[in-house]
């Protein structure tokens, strides 16, 4: 009965381990996958940028110069718009609940929004379709970021994240 012993302790801290650990992080891709747009665009303006407080509100008008994936029938040279909003209070708020309640796990990632890109910059955008789209029948399309802060990628990254 001693010679089991030490199998079956071990036995019982891997199974403790990777009950521990089952809260693993989801991989990038995983977020790519979904998004119904996966769109390379340059960023030609900022159409409007609000700041209220910790709130920014941004809208720009983006030039499509690759279309990886798009459901929404998006093709090279259409001219989009993407909306998106930053709560930088709530991310902090969001950031801190989750450390407290994960603070020693690896993996288990934290989720916000995209850094928004700059004027000038090409991307990967990660998008979906606005469910509200502003202007009339021939304005633009819009769109907002789909892979949180996973939206938009380094075209020349090799790993695409």
């Amino acid at each position: 009965m001693k010679d089991g012993l030490p199998f079956l302790l071990l036995a019982w801290l891997l199974a403790a381990f990777a009950a521990r650990s089952g809260a693993g992080a989801i991989h990038p891709r995983a977020f790519h996958e979904r998004a119904p747009e996966a769109l390379e665009i340059k960023i030609e303006r900022v159409v409007r940028a609000v700041r209220r407080g910790q709130d920014i509100l941004m809208l720009v008008r983006a030039q499509v110069t690759a279309v990886r994936k798009s459901a929404a029938g998006v093709r090279v040279g259409d001219s989009i718009l993407v909306r998106y909003e930053l709560d930088l209070e709530a991310i902090a708020r969001r950031r801190k609940a989750h450390d407290s309640v994960q603070p020693a796990l690896i993996g288990g990632q934290f989720l916000h929004e995209p850094d928004p890109p700059r004027v000038g910059e090409t991307v990967v955008a990660y998008l979906a379709p606005e469910e509200k789209p502003e202007g009339g029948r021939d304005a633009p399309r819009a769109f907002c970021p789909a892979a949180y802060q996973y939206s938009f990628v380094d075209p020349a990254s090799k790993t695409g994240f």
